[in-house]
């Protein structure tokens, strides 16, 4: 078997193996490809949150909904909260002056 990269031929010797591919791609062409299909993929991203509504109403009803059905949150949740806001105490005061 031969293992040298850079002459490689055949299928390696194993049977119904392709043979190996002679040449090799660049690596600006592969860059190039995957930067192109990233900026397209971004493209499509931001355009999509662009046609979204800053203001979407069905999850504003929901909101609505939760706000309405009195034991959301749970006071177990709402007591949680409170014990890591204070843990963290002031994270607007300057503890330096």
């Amino acid at each position: 078997m031969n293992i040298d990269p850079v002459n490689a031929t055949g299928n390696l010797g194993v049977p119904g193996a392709s043979p190996v591919r002679q040449g090799r791609t660049a690596a600006s062409d592969v860059d190039e490809f995957s930067a192109s299909s990233f900026l397209t993929r971004r493209e499509k991203m931001v355009n999509r949150l662009m046609a979204m509504p800053e203001i979407r109403p069905g999850v504003v009803e929901h909101g609505h909904q939760l706000l309405a059905d009195g034991s959301y949150p749970g006071d177990e949740i709402v007591e949680k909260v409170a014990e890591i806001i204070v843990s963290q105490g002031d994270v607007g005061q300057d503890d330096s002056v």
